[in-house]
């Protein structure tokens, strides 16, 4: 329910921008673009596979080059297509790219960044501007890598409960066809990720590339929701000074935002390569470290634990109700969370087991 509101939001906030800089600024309705207005007043290529359901694509490139070359960072020409019942019903001309700093040092397989032709989503009718995606796959053909992609997609869907100022992301099915090779691909789960200028406009703020920011800057209320969902899933693998998975944003007035992403060494997830922050003391991503801050504003910060402890039934409902992730896994998710929500049950406990620190 949350996930449509969402969206409903985001498509008035569009119609609301494009009627005012028409009416109020006498723009020409040709002229308004997303840069004009801050937000896009076309929908977004990530919008039309933005569902409730898994989604079914098939990319054609030479993935035998992208992963040898995977740190040179350059783009790739290759084909998307979007598949019902196994048949395309739409596609793209794209490029792609390998991303990542530790997955693409760690991973055989490594996420992917696909931008699009802007000319051919105009003429689609979709915002030009919005043009780039993020792609996340399993790592390798490991058994259980797939489990793991599923379980940093629940962290994200997780976290659109918390807060708005949260990345959407579409699960995928995806099948890779390499002609730079014969190799044959096995069909992975994945995730797209919505792109940074999209969740901009949704919040009606710019990304800022401000570094050696502290907790001070942040907005009060969103930083302890993030700090809190980052010590519920076991995440340590961020830090806001130095913009580690962290896009940092700020309307015209007002203060910074921060908004996380990449959860794959958070404990919920587990995955095989990954490893605890080495200035946290943890020997293992299992293990929960807070990395927050909450003194100056109690008040706030004991909303933000109530609301935590009022989300509990939401979050177990959305992993029970992912049909691809195995019960045995959704039964160790709901495992990790519990011992969460056992350190947070009383507000004193809480007060007890995070300590508060300045990262």
């Amino acid at each position: 329910m949350m996930r449509h509101f969402r969206l409903i939001t985001a498509q008035l906030k569009r119609a609301l921008t494009a009627l005012f800089l028409l009416l109020f600024l006498q723009l020409p309705a040709q002229s308004i673009d997303t840069t004009t207005a801050g937000q896009a007043v076309l929908p977004s290529i990530f919008e039309t596979f933005f569902n409730d359901s898994i989604q079914h694509l098939r990319i054609k490139g030479d993935f035998t080059k992208l992963i040898n070359e995977k740190f040179s960072g350059q783009y790739e020409k290759a084909k998307l297509e979007l598949l019902v019942a196994g048949e395309s019903i739409q596609s793209y001309k794209i490029k792609m790219r390998a991303r990542g700093k530790s997955r693409r040092r760690l991973c055989a397989f490594p996420p992917i960044k696909l931008k699009f032709s802007k000319k051919e989503l105009e003429a689609q009718g979709l915002a030009p501007s919005m043009n780039d995606l993020k792609l996340v796959c399993p790592c390798s053909d490991r058994k259980g890598s797939g489990q793991d992609i599923l379980k940093e997609y629940l962290a994200y869907k997780l976290y659109n409960e918390v807060t708005e100022a949260s990345f959407e992301v579409q699960l995928v099915k995806m099948d890779f066809v390499d002609i730079g090779s014969d190799n044959q691909w096995p069909t992975r789960y994945g995730f797209l990720i919505e792109s940074v200028d999209e969740l901009g406009g949704r919040l009606l703020a710019e990304e800022q590339d401000t570094y050696n920011l502290n907790c001070r800057d942040m907005k009060v209320e969103e930083y302890y929701k993030m700090v809190l969902f980052q010590y519920m899933i076991g995440n340590t693998d961020w830090r806001i000074p130095f913009l580690h998975n962290i896009k940092v944003f700020k309307a015209a007035k007002g203060p910074f935002l921060a908004v996380p992403f990449d959860f794959d060494f958070a404990g919920m997830v587990d995955a095989p390569y990954a490893k605890p922050n080495p200035d946290c003391p943890i020997t293992n991503v299992r293990e929960r470290h807070f990395m927050g801050s909450y003194e100056h504003s109690p008040e706030a910060w004991q909303a933000t634990v109530a609301q935590f402890r009022e989300l509990k039934p939401q979050f177990t409902d959305i992993i029970i109700q992912n049909i691809h992730l195995t019960n045995k896994e959704k039964k160790r998710v709901i495992r990790y969370l519990k011992s969460f929500y056992n350190i947070i049950a009383t507000d004193k406990l809480a007060y007890n087991k995070l300590k508060s620190k300045e990262w």
